[in-house]
């Protein structure tokens, strides 16, 4: 296809494993062709029992397919230095000059220190996977000043907004398959962004497809100031738990709480939104969202239910003010000059 490679590699083969090294140049390396003819192979298979007869889809997100960890324990790689000049990772995901060193010793796999542009922000981080039992992955990764204007364009969400995120995400897990990884899956995963711009069609990505709630919430606008958006969840044994969920805009304010489960590749989420716009008060309702993690439930709570039984309750925080789901403060300590983007 459109890949391209070139560099030099020296095979050792008098020891009990061969042991490679090298350097290689990537110039760009396209992994969507070479998943093309397996992906076409697959959708001719029939369907087996892991598949929704309904929809036709897969019943998993996460493959129980084992994963080729035997692989790691046939060869040494002492070092590898691989660079990638472009590698198309999806159809609309493209990381630019991707650079990192391979080092695989006794089933043990590292890719340290792992640099690189993502729409015109840093990447930077590690990766590792371990043949010895139990079989495990690990991935630390941080980006600064992602365009998630070009981002949310790339993918025909929407164009013509502006704004940069940070994210980080810290995930190990254990097993022999994708799923097993996921149900076993801990760690924390974080996004904020600050002083963008967000429009109606951005909503569908924000509160897991919220749009349809919150886009009244605009009037007559369709795009205005995002102030900030903060996204903390923690994740042990494959449940994520929202340490912080808050999103502030020029339009309103939402606190969220809820879980992430990878094992059932369920979620439930209950968010709260605000709004200063004593017109468009009435249609700031409390709503849940909730289901599978493939097509998760979207449900208001028009008749304040969800509301007042949080508040019985006391589980949900950020019902009774969204700044309280950041878990420092209490909603009579929030002084009305103080900036909760920053807090």
């Amino acid at each position: 296809g459109q890949s391209r490679a070139s560099g030099t590699i020296t095979a050792v083969t008098n020891d009990a494993r061969p042991a490679i090294s090298g350097q290689i140049l990537f110039n760009p390396l396209d992994l969507t062709e070479i998943a093309g003819s397996k992906a076409e192979q697959a959708e001719t298979q029939p369907q087996s029992d892991e598949t929704d007869l309904d929809s036709g889809k897969n019943k998993w997100i996460f493959s129980e397919d084992p994963l080729p960890f035997e692989v790691l324990s046939s060869v040494d790689i002492p070092s590898l230095q691989l660079t990638f000049s472009k590698l198309h990772v999806a159809q609309n995901l493209t990381v630019d000059d991707l650079r990192t060193e391979v080092v695989l010793e006794d089933g043990n796999l590292r890719l340290e220190p792992v640099t690189g542009q993502l729409y015109g922000g840093e990447l930077k981080g590690e990766f590792q996977v371990s043949a010895t039992e139990p079989n495990s992955i690990g991935l630390l990764l941080n980006g600064k000043g992602i365009d998630y204007g070009a981002l949310l364009a790339a993918f025909n969400v929407t164009d013509e907004i502006q704004g940069r995120l940070d994210t980080r995400i810290e995930l190990q897990g254990q097993g022999d398959s994708m799923r097993a990884i996921a149900s076993s899956v801990s760690g924390r995963y974080e996004l904020d962004a600050e002083d963008g711009q967000i429009d109606r069609d951005m909503l569908g990505l924000l509160a897991f497809g919220s749009g349809s709630i919150l886009g009244p919430l605009f009037g007559d606008d369709d795009a205005g100031n995002l102030k900030c958006i903060v996204t903390a969840i923690k994740f042990e044994n494959g449940i994520g738990d929202t340490v912080v969920q808050y999103y502030d805009t020029s339009f309103f304010a939402m606190g969220g709480e809820g879980k992430i489960d990878l094992k059932s590749e369920t979620l439930d989420f209950v968010y709260n939104p605000t709004t200063s716009e004593v017109s468009l008060m009435k249609l700031a309702v409390p709503f849940r969202v909730s289901g599978p993690l493939r097509e998760p439930s979207i449900v208001p709570d028009t008749g304040g239910t969800l509301l007042a039984a949080a508040k019985t309750a006391g589980t949900i925080a950020s019902f009774i003010n969204p700044l309280v789901g950041l878990g420092v403060l209490a909603a009579g300590k929030i002084a009305e000059d103080s900036d909760p983007c920053e807090t």
